[in-house]
């Protein structure tokens, strides 16, 4: 084995290549038509609650500059879900039928509400416009190509989040076995945390 040989398979142990290729491969084990309705419904959650964050923004602060629209947008989206969470899961609602219906109903006030007013197909055209002249924009500097290796990248990283099943540090430690206890009990645990996790019982 020669030494450039040992450094790519560093690389890709470092990245996470071998596990997303393995991943990509044993996919079809795990796919099956009810995983793709649940990602077209999560599909679907996101687009309801993008539509209304973008609209939100539109008509509330129609002068912000770009960066800080963009900002707004996804501070008014996180804000969203998570409002949307507390209120289900304190009416005992929290389940897929509620989300859907609930990200419908705001993708539909975002559509008919104030149709006059910074109208959702516009919002959302003007949106992607600016998206894509940020990209021309990169593509057109001195470093194009290195702004492409580090795009490219991000995809890869983006992919083997999808792909691949999580076994991080805060996976394994707090996240994943709170979905476990969520599903084997069917509800919420409080339980105490170590310092401040305390405070994130809840979650």
């Amino acid at each position: 084995m020669t030494q450039v040989t040992r450094v790519f398979r560093l690389l890709f142990d470092i990245i996470g290549l071998n596990d997303f290729w393995k991943a990509t491969v044993d996919a079809h084990y795990w796919l099956s038509a009810e995983s793709l309705v649940r990602a077209a419904a999560a599909l679907w959650l996101i687009v309801c609650t993008l539509v209304f964050s973008v609209r939100v923004v539109r008509v509330a602060l129609p002068r912000l500059t770009l960066p800080l629209r963009w900002a707004a947008i996804v501070g008014a989206g996180m804000w969203t879900a998570t409002m949307g969470f507390h209120v289900l899961r304190g009416l005992g609602l929290f389940n897929l039928l509620a989300g859907l219906v609930c990200c419908t109903a705001l993708g539909a006030a975002a559509v008919f509400v104030r149709p006059s007013v910074a109208p959702w197909s516009w919002a959302l055209s003007r949106e992607w416009r600016a998206l894509v002249a940020v990209f021309r924009l990169f593509g057109r500097q001195k470093y194009g190509f290195c702004s492409a290796l580090f795009a490219s990248y991000l995809l890869l990283i983006a992919a083997r989040s999808l792909i691949v099943p999580p076994v991080g540090w805060d996976t394994i430690t707090y996240h994943g076995p709170r979905m476990v206890q969520w599903l084997q009990t069917g509800q919420f645990t409080y339980d105490p945390g170590p310092g401040p996790y305390s405070f994130y019982r809840h979650f």
